[in-house]
């Protein structure tokens, strides 16, 4: 008697219902055998480009006396260059992890502060090749401040030098003639 609903035929060998039709195997099914292992085809990925930064002054390195002196003394000049004043050099070699020395000057316009900085820069690069790491302030020109990791170049108009009054902070022994 056969069933409306499964009806049992032989294909083959075997009972197949009316419902399900045969298995058929996946296709592009790798099997792995002992003989034949499959390859890999992923590509790895190019190495990151490597960012450059400023180098990291190590304090056991300590920088030859001429040419810091030199590097200050071009600080100096091109600040002055720009007509700045009070300009004042603070040695922290012995005071301070920071850095190793600080410049101070002030300007009497927002105009001559940018204009010390830009000459500042520019002198820095054309005769030592260095750039500074961040200058922060340039905009406003109230206050900037130009890092060259073992120099920090403050340059300020003459109230906000006035008011923060940085110069203290230090011991008058450390200001360089």
């Amino acid at each position: 008697m056969k069933n409306k609903k499964t009806s049992n035929t032989k294909t083959s060998g075997k009972q197949v219902s009316a419902k399900s039709s045969p298995k058929k195997p996946a296709k592009n099914v790798v099997k792995k055998t002992p003989a034949s292992k499959p390859t890999s085809t992923i590509k790895k990925a190019p190495p990151a480009k490597q960012i450059k930064s400023a180098p990291v002054k190590n304090k056991t390195q300590t920088t030859t006396a001429s040419t810091f002196e030199n590097t200050l003394a071009t600080i100096k000049s091109a600040a002055e260059e720009k007509k700045a004043h009070d300009v004042v050099i603070f040695d922290l070699r012995k005071h301070a992890a920071l850095c190793d020395a600080q410049v101070i000057c002030s300007g009497d316009s927002d105009r001559q502060t940018q204009a010390i900085a830009d000459s500042i820069i520019a002198s820095m690069k054309k005769n030592f090749g260095s750039r500074p790491l961040r200058i922060d302030g340039k905009q406003s020109g109230n206050w900037i401040a130009i890092d060259y990791g073992d120099i920090m170049v403050h340059i300020f108009l003459t109230e906000v030098r006035n008011h923060y009054n940085l110069d203290k902070i230090w011991p008058q022994k450390a200001v360089m003639q």
